[in-house]
């Protein structure tokens, strides 16, 4: 029997998203991990995007490259663009979000959802 696998809160995985559709993000790229409690065969998640434009402040929030987060340039935090997959699309743990940014993460979420 394979072991379960678990992803936590603030996660930075390489994940793939293609298949896609239309203006949906594409190709491989990191994401963080919310939670995966709810079904074991899938996972909530937040992208990355190299494109470190902010367009919506209260939704989103760049992240600079740290020896914690592993990520290779800036990257803007798409809080707005939540999706849930399956785990298979996970492919390798890139390193994690420091508590300040995961704060940040979660009161940007709080914002959006209330």
């Amino acid at each position: 029997m394979r072991e379960r696998k678990m992803y936590k809160a603030g996660d930075i995985y390489l994940t793939k998203f293609h298949p896609s559709y239309g203006d949906e993000l594409k190709k491989f790229r990191p994401c963080v991990v919310l939670f995966d409690q709810i079904d074991s065969r899938f996972v909530t998640i937040v992208p990355l995007t190299s494109q470190a434009k902010i367009h919506y402040p209260t939704a989103e929030f760049i992240l600079k490259p740290t020896s914690t987060n592993n990520l290779e340039k800036s990257s803007l935090l798409l809080c707005w663009y939540l999706q849930s997959f399956d785990k298979k699309r996970l492919q390798k743990k890139l390193g994690e979000l420091d508590k300040s940014d995961l704060l940040k993460l979660r009161s940007s979420l709080k914002q959006l959802l209330i």
